[in-house]
């Protein structure tokens, strides 16, 4: 074979064992090769606008034993904000009940799940202040999910919360100003990821008492 075969055409060949001009390189490597490697960056930074960059500078120093202290930074868009709102608000319907979630009163956290619609008013909070009362904003007692509903302290207010990991809450108001018949409303689940348990919350989040 004297031609030179373009990449795509010498992968087809390899994979149906016929002779190649050589052997593909992406074949013989460890993981997915440089070129292929910085079409995916750049294919997930336009499309996704995401980015990601790895530097070398050599073996980080060993901190606190074997552990090492990383910086991430990642993008919440709109999408991620009206899931947690999507998560929070199934949660109320299933802890309260399909009726209780029908009035007009929570026509603005639907409006916003569903279509996007801005109701004038942050919908959803994010922040790294911790939902169970034991845990701190630099330690944390699980590494499961947790999910609460109940009312604002002053009981005008239906909110839910959803922490992904324990890791940022998620803060969703359901029914701002609600004026509907008064109940009690206090629930919260934790999910934890090892076992696969669903576990209620004995407590209640701090500004939720």
């Amino acid at each position: 074979m004297n031609e030179q075969l373009t990449p795509r055409e010498r992968v087809r060949l390899a994979l149906e064992h016929q002779v190649t001009d050589r052997v593909p390189i992406s074949m013989v490597c460890s993981g997915i090769n440089g070129p292929a490697l910085e079409d995916l960056d750049a294919y997930v930074a336009r499309e996704r606008n995401i980015s990601a960059s790895i530097t070398d500078e050599g073996l980080l120093p060993k901190q606190d034993g074997d552990k090492i202290w990383v910086e991430v930074k990642a993008m919440i868009d709109d999408k991620i904000l009206r899931s947690a709102a999507k998560v929070a608000f199934n949660y109320l319907t299933k802890t309260a009940g399909i009726s209780f979630v029908l009035p007009r009163a929570f026509d603005a956290i639907r409006c916003y799940i569903r279509y996007g619609v801005d109701p004038g008013y942050h919908i959803v909070r994010i922040d790294q202040h911790p939902i169970l009362a034991d845990d701190t904003v630099t330690t944390r007692h699980t590494n499961g999910h947790l999910i609460t509903t109940g009312w604002s302290p002053d009981r005008r207010h239906i909110v839910g919360q959803v922490s992904l990991f324990n890791w940022a809450t998620y803060r969703v108001s359901l029914a701002r100003g609600f004026s509907g018949l008064w109940r009690e409303l206090r629930s919260g689940h934790h999910f934890n990821i090892e076992s696969l348990d669903v576990e209620p919350l004995l407590g209640l989040p701090r500004h939720l008492l």
